[in-house]
């Protein structure tokens, strides 16, 4: 295997591949890009077995071939090179591999490319088209509210749920928190579960290049085509919990409140509290909201009035601050909206004047 490229694209192509590449891969090969040159195309992979990356990149001068290249080294080595052509000649005999710039000879030893595993079949795909920034929305606005329990591996993904209606509802949830998004322009019915961290590799594949992102599908696998790239990742297998059983219907009690006040209230307020039962208690009271914490072991506590447009009657109600403050932070409307029904019930968080996503809260107890 033989061609020559530029080094700076090349680097560039590898570092966005390598995102596939585990640092603790069991087997060995699977630390190896996998080069292919077929015809005046340069086709690289990286995979740890759940994750596939591919990228394919013109090149000159080429012989076809194919080599495993040791990953961390090739992109560690190509980033230091300066913006010029170099040659890159594998023997597929004995697996070395040499790198010739203007300047010198780098060699380094890989490994044989039989033993790397095929990628998986695209084969029986359904396919739907989101664009860019869409994706990068459902990255920021809804993964974060993902389970991070390996006992749940269901509830560690994110559900693509497609009702049948036009319609489709992006969910993520760890039983307290849920983030639901809600999208319309999409045709069939259908369900898959795509695991957190694929979704948060894609995010830093989308670059200026790229518009659109046609996502297929088939019962074990999505790949999501973003032109001369694409990921293929392992779907994740079982049944993921009737999310909308528990979207609270008649919550009557609406608050509208801007979310910088709010946001950094909560964080002030909550220092003073038990940093292992982060609760801040929320009380609508007079039309008005105060927010209380206390640690009583270290004789802490604090209070702070927020303002608000409240307008109905009296309650309290205990929320994980935390929680409550990943909810802000992903909203990005100046003002959100809360409503309510009962201290023990479920609240719903909306950006003011956004109804396409929505938060829920379950509540805490309060002594």
């Amino acid at each position: 295997m033989r061609f020559q490229t530029n080094s700076k694209e090349l680097s560039t192509v590898l570092s966005a591949v390598a995102k596939a590449i585990s640092s603790k891969n069991v087997i060995p090969i699977m630390d190896n890009f996998l080069m292919v040159v077929a015809d005046g195309s340069l086709t690289i992979t990286g995979s740890d077995l759940e994750t596939s990356i591919i990228a394919k990149m013109t090149v000159e001068q080429y012989d076809n071939g194919i080599a495993a290249i040791p990953a961390k080294v090739f992109v560690n080595a190509l980033k230091e090179f300066k913006d010029e052509p170099i040659t890159i000649e594998a023997d597929e005999k004995l697996f070395g591999v040499k790198i010739t710039s203007s300047n010198g000879e780098y060699e380094i030893v890989g490994d044989n490319p039989v033993d790397y595993p095929n990628t998986p079949i695209e084969a029986d795909c359904k396919s739907i088209v989101f664009t860019k920034e869409a994706l990068i929305d459902v990255v920021d606005k809804v993964s974060f509210a993902a389970c991070m329990d390996e006992a749940r591996p269901v509830m560690e993904g994110i559900l693509f749920d497609n009702r049948g209606e036009d319609a489709i509802s992006i969910v993520a949830t760890d039983a307290r928190t849920m983030a639901i998004k809600d999208m319309t322009g999409f045709e069939g019915k259908w369900q898959v579960v795509v695991p957190k961290h694929c979704l948060n590799t894609l995010k830093g594949l989308l670059g200026r290049n790229v518009n659109d992102v046609e996502i297929s599908f088939n019962d074990r696998n999505v790949i999501f085509g973003m032109g001369a790239m694409k990921m293929i990742c392992r779907l994740i297998d079982g049944a993921y919990p009737n999310y909308n059983s528990v979207v609270p219907k008649s919550n009557h009690l609406l608050v509208k409140i801007i979310k910088e006040d709010l946001l950094s209230a909560i964080k002030r307020v909550s220092m003073f509290g038990n940093d292992k039962y982060p609760v801040v208690r929320l009380e609508f009271k007079d039309k008005a909201l105060t927010l209380r914490s206390q640690d009583i072991g270290r004789a802490m506590k604090a209070s702070e009035q927020v303002p608000c447009e409240y307008d109905g009657e009296d309650i309290t109600i205990g929320l994980n601050s935390i929680f409550m403050m990943n909810i802000i932070n992903a909203i990005s409307t100046p003002s959100l909206v809360i409503t309510m029904s009962e201290a023990t019930r479920p609240i719903l968080v909306f950006p003011d004047g956004d109804d396409s996503i929505k938060y829920m809260l379950m509540p805490l107890l309060l002594s």
